[in-house]
């Protein structure tokens, strides 16, 4: 199935034009070619993605800075699976002071403190708001501490070229 999409585009392209192949009666002048084509442009070797500061970008690069989304993420999880847990537990509670854990963070310290000393369902809810705190704390980090690092500011350019042999595409990526 490849093999027949493939034949079929090239013959495709060559009924078009754009991609004849070479005959050896053919007068080929490479000199013509070169001509056409536009100048390249010599770009200093850049691995994106490195840190950087706004004056330190190179010509053709930008300084981009955006929030480390996996940190946000894996403080979202965090929090946002102890909260449920704490909500699904207040949900389906009769006493009314078990209310104060739909409250993110802090609830579940609230209901902790009117729990006898050595319970566990004491220990349990230190540590549900332990973990709901500490996934609040990552998800800040991750906005707080941005990262910085060289994305290429020129996307694509591409030029079309007529040569004496035809029609052809030039471009950087």
């Amino acid at each position: 199935m490849l093999r027949a999409v493939t034949s079929g585009v090239l013959v495709f392209s060559m009924v078009l034009g754009v991609c004849r192949p070479a005959l050896a009666d053919e007068p080929h002048d490479v000199q013509d070619e070169a001509q056409a084509l536009p100048p390249v442009v010599e770009t200093p070797a850049v691995a994106t993605g490195e840190s950087c500061t706004a004056d330190s970008a190179p010509p053709g690069y930008v300084c981009h800075e955006h929030p480390r989304w996996g940190t946000v993420s894996t403080g979202a999880t965090l929090a946002g699976a102890f909260y449920l847990v704490a909500a699904w537990d207040a949900a389906g509670a009769d006493d009314p002071r078990y209310r104060a854990l739909f409250v993110p963070v802090v609830g579940p310290f609230a209901v902790a403190a009117q729990e006898p000393a050595g319970s566990i369902s004491r220990s349990s809810l230190l540590l549900d708001g332990a973990a709901q705190g500490v996934g609040v704390l990552v998800l800040a980090l991750g906005f707080a501490v941005p990262v910085r690092e060289l994305v290429v500011s020129d996307r694509a350019v591409v030029v079309p070229i007529v040569t004496p042999r035809g029609l052809s595409v030039a471009g950087t990526f």
